[in-house]
């Protein structure tokens, strides 16, 4: 079963242009038969341009057109289907047009062939007419004519001859008249038939869709270029981001190191911090123990560490000795031994050791020598 164009195209997926297009380089349009001014595809017709499409390959690349371009291209295959239809309507009123005109013509050369007879008839040669012999009277002076039998009878034989053209050029020029007012009739009714007008409403509604088809071209173009430009500035910002992005990786890493950096000092500085704590708590601890001691030369009773007849001076000593530790303390919010300090004195078991009466044997050197059990 034969298809249109555009059912063709509309199975492939494409323009009609397209499939023109491949009916051109097949050589197929001349082959293509016409049924109600639409060219129709035979099926072997149909096989080879869908062959043709086949034989060629189709793009992996993703499409990057414009949405725009596409609307574009749809309007304009539709303009240009209106356009084919309106010329395939115009050359058959082209074809109408011509046969009349045919005819007409044929008459007009029936009329010509009947003025160049005319002419003939004008040209041909007439019987020479006799020279009469003229006498004057001597007496009138007046003139008068002798014609032989023979001389009138030529006369009168011109005379007749000239009767006939005459009444043959009435009748030839009545029947020219006649059919030549056939002719300017049909000219005129061929004028005034409603197809001469359709067809000057067609052929300016022809120009004005082309002066639109036109516009879209350039209004096609335009969108194109500036399409172009916009993918130039696409790629352009792809590279750039494809190097921000390398960069950006760079960084990453770079700071991944850095942050490993980091937690390592911070862990170093996590033990340091511990340390310097558990240092600062052990020497706070020691001056808790050293207040709580001197306190003992003032207020112990009972272990002989009191000094007796105490002076205010050395009961003042004292006191600001244990006020003294007591504020460092809680300056450096350690509050339960500032208030250890406050309240109690005593002698710690880290600090007996210490304060042992020296052994007959020992020196003072000797004994700073000796090993201590308190880190500060």
């Amino acid at each position: 079963m034969a298809k249109t164009i555009k059912q063709i195209a509309d199975e492939l997926g494409i323009s009609k242009q397209a499939v023109f297009k491949r009916i051109d380089n097949l050589g197929l349009r001349s082959k293509l038969t016409k049924i109600d001014n639409q060219l129709m595809v035979e099926k072997e017709q149909e096989n080879m341009i869908k062959s043709a499409f086949s034989e060629k390959q189709p793009s992996t690349k993703p499409s990057t057109k414009p949405s725009t371009s596409l609307q574009l291209e749809t309007v304009n295959d539709a303009v240009v289907d209106v356009l084919l239809n309106q010329s395939e309507m115009l050359k058959n009123e082209l074809k109408i047009k011509n046969k009349q005109i045919e005819e007409l013509n044929k008459r007009l050369e029936e009329n010509q062939k009947l003025l160049d007879q005319q002419q003939k008839l004008k040209n041909m040669e007439l019987p020479s007419i006799p020279e009469p012999e003229i006498k004057i009277n001597p007496i009138t002076k007046s003139e008068s004519v002798k014609l032989s039998k023979t001389e009138f009878d030529k006369i009168k034989q011109v005379i007749d001859y000239q009767q006939t053209q005459i009444t043959s050029l009435e009748a030839q020029k009545s029947d020219l008249s006649a059919k030549l007012e056939n002719v300017e009739l049909k000219l005129d009714s061929a004028r005034k038939k409603p197809y001469m007008r359709e067809n000057e409403t067609l052929t300016q509604n022809l120009q004005d869709e082309s002066d639109f088809s036109e516009k879209l071209t350039k209004k096609y173009e335009k969108l194109n270029n500036q399409y172009i430009d916009l993918f130039k500035g696409y790629k352009k910002l792809e590279k750039e981001n494809s190097s921000l992005h390398e960069k950006n990786t760079s960084l990453e890493k770079e700071n991944a190191s850095q942050f490993s950096k980091i937690k390592e000092l911070e862990m170093k500085i996590s033990n340091i911090t511990l340390d310097f704590h558990y240092r600062l708590t052990r020497a706070y601890v020691s001056i808790k123990n050293i207040v709580q001691a001197v306190g003992m030369l003032k207020y112990d009773k009972d272990e002989g560490y009191g000094i007796d007849n105490i002076t205010d001076k050395q009961e003042r000593l004292i006191d600001g000795v244990s006020e003294y530790g007591s504020a460092l303390a809680k300056e450096n919010e350690y509050p339960e031994l500032a208030k250890q300090m406050d309240q109690k004195v005593g002698i710690d078991e880290s600090l007996k050791s210490f304060v042992k009466l020296p052994e007959p044997e020992r020196t003072r050197e000797s004994r700073s020598s000796r090993d201590w059990d308190m880190e500060l």
